[in-house]
């Protein structure tokens, strides 16, 4: 088995829609809009976002439909026609960064000299969300400002900003307000290959200026640094993960796949209370909070893939009153949600998987807000019990 590409989902293969396709890095998720070969729809980099962001990218006044794309966990890949010419984008979360980077190929197919002329058009609001829950943020406020300054495009908003550059030369058309995105004309060769480079990049003015200096300043370089801290990823959980074969290829492969979870939902922002959280979901910003359900399902799991981050989210867990909630916001780990009555069985799953596992007995001693855990988990195996009534 290949764990490299066990994860890859040809279009041929794939049932999700547009809306629900995406990537995401741990600090930042974004909508590559399958049927276009160039567009972005909406950035979720907790805490920032803006829900309605969209980046089109014409070529000689035309957008490209997507005729194929391959989904990969650290890119997507798209591919489209126009006449006389051929493109590919791949569109990549920088490594470590609430940025991506639009990769696009340009060949000139035919046997005479081409003219092409590149034009984008960016709109959107920014906002910073509070909180992040099981729905995604959405109606960010409307941006405050457009500014065009040594060829960063930015859409201001209170403390926040999305930055925008290119490898291409960039001339604003006016107002700013309409984001529309100007280069020159270039001419490409025959049977010749024209490459360019965009990067968008979400946060304070400060981070977003530093994400785009350096990405714009070695594009290839940014991009090579994300695979290699994807494979090391993949490297690291395939090693302590259990292995499976089987004859059935099939059963296999969904088994690799099943572990995706594992690593897509894994978040690691500096305004969240863990490090690193662990989400129900992570896909175009949904699902963020750790609901207790589904943090439990794979109890056995964690404590073998990342002992620590076990007792961070179960220590978590039990500050708070179970009895009244279901999950913990990521940023300052307080609680969302109704009771669930299988929360009691998945702390204790949680703990007993842990001190099996790792054999930490001392974890189970641990003070926590004036109680061992272990006293916390017999309060939990008891609730609503009461012992001076007859056992049943």
């Amino acid at each position: 088995m290949n764990h490299s590409t066990i994860f890859a989902i040809k279009a041929s293969e794939s049932i999700i829609s547009p809306e629900d396709s995406g990537l995401v890095n741990g600090k930042i998720a974004v909508n590559g809009w399958l049927h276009d070969l160039a567009e972005i729809r909406g950035i979720y980099a907790p805490p920032f976002f803006s829900d309605d962001f969209k980046l089109v990218v014409r070529f000689n006044g035309k957008r490209v439909a997507a005729c194929d794309n391959l989904w990969e966990p650290d890119q997507l890949t798209r591919k489209g026609k126009i006449s006389g010419f051929s493109f590919v984008s791949r569109l990549i979360p920088c490594a470590g960064r609430r940025a991506v980077i639009l990769a696009i190929k340009i060949t000139n197919r035919s046997k005479t000299h081409l003219p092409m002329l590149v034009q984008y058009e960016l709109v959107g609001g920014i906002g910073i969300a509070p909180h992040w829950g099981f729905g995604k943020p959405r109606n960010c406020p409307f941006a405050l400002s457009h500014s065009f300054d040594d060829g960063i495009f930015s859409i201001d908003g209170q403390d926040c900003r999305i930055a925008f550059a290119s490898s291409l030369p960039l001339a604003p058309a006016l107002p700013l307000v309409t984001g529309v995105l100007n280069t020159p004309v270039a001419t490409i060769q025959p049977r010749e290959s024209f490459d360019f480079y965009s990067v968008v990049a979400i946060g304070g003015k400060q981070e977003t200026a530093d994400s785009i200096a350096e990405v714009v300043a070695s594009p290839e370089g940014a991009i090579n640094q994300a695979k290699k801290h994807w494979r090391n990823r993949v490297r690291q959980l395939m090693s302590v993960m259990p292995s499976f074969e089987s004859d059935n290829r099939a059963l296999e492969k969904l088994y690799y796949r099943s572990l995706l979870h594992l690593l897509l939902n894994e978040w690691d922002v500096p305004e969240f209370l863990l490090h690193p959280y662990y989400a129900t979901g992570a896909i175009n910003g949904g699902c963020l909070c750790c609901y207790l359900w589904n943090y439990g399902e794979p109890y056995k799991l964690w404590s073998i893939l990342n002992p620590q981050s076990v007792q961070d989210h179960l220590k978590t867990f039990l500050k708070l009153d179970l009895g009244n909630c279901y999950a913990f916001f990521p940023e300052d780990g307080s609680p969302n949600g109704p009771c669930y009555p299988v929360n009691q069985e998945k702390v204790i799953f949680l703990a007993h998987a842990y001190v099996m596992n790792t054999g930490d007995v001392s974890f189970l001693h641990e003070q926590l807000n004036g109680k061992i855990i272990i006293q916390h988990l017999i309060d939990q195996a008891m609730m609503h019990d009461d012992l001076n009534q007859e056992a049943i």
